[in-house]
């Protein structure tokens, strides 16, 4: 006599996922933000920008001094670089941390992720922020591609491939 077959059992069992995503870093990726709200966006972070550049550039006058004509170009430098680089820290460190968004883009209701819902890394931080000058020397055309294309995307976030869009984490 042969043995019985083992017997199949299917349970059907449903899982919310939702939560464990959203630890993770992935989920719901969120409806594409439009170019104007980026705007809006850009403003706020200008603003802060240029207080961060102010605060490292009266930083550099309190250590350094006044540059005087005729003193060392890396001096003068400094303070033409030290500014913009903060503010490009800035940028980089807010996408890539828990807000995922720059105040700007916080203010306005919208944040920055990969397009497959997780959290940008640093580095595709760095590259989309250094991609945003390759849509600039393009006549601008990089950023106005935002209002052109389906997904709302700049060249900027198809070169790194993130997703600006609306919602809260």
């Amino acid at each position: 006599m042969l043995p019985k077959p083992p017997r199949q059992v299917f349970v059907e069992q449903r899982v919310d996922l939702s939560d464990a995503m959203r630890r993770s870093g992935a989920g719901h990726i969120g409806q594409p933000a439009g170019f104007w709200i980026r705007v809006c966006a850009l403003v706020l972070d200008t603003l802060v920008m240029f207080v961060i550049g102010a605060m490292v550039y009266a930083a550099l006058l309190l250590v350094i001094g006044l540059p005087r004509p005729g003193t060392g170009r890396g001096i003068s430098l400094a303070f033409q670089i030290m500014p913009s680089l903060a503010a490009y820290a800035y940028v980089v460190i807010m996408q890539t941390g828990a807000w995922q968004a720059t105040v700007g883009k916080r203010a306005v209701g919208i944040y920055v992720r990969r397009s497959d819902g997780h959290t940008l890394t640093i580095g595709q931080a760095f590259g989309r922020e250094f991609a945003k000058i390759l849509s600039a020397v393009l006549l601008y055309i990089g950023f106005f591609m935002v209002g052109w294309n389906r997904e709302k995307k700049g060249l900027h976030d198809i070169v790194a491939g993130s997703r600006v869009v609306h919602g809260k984490l």
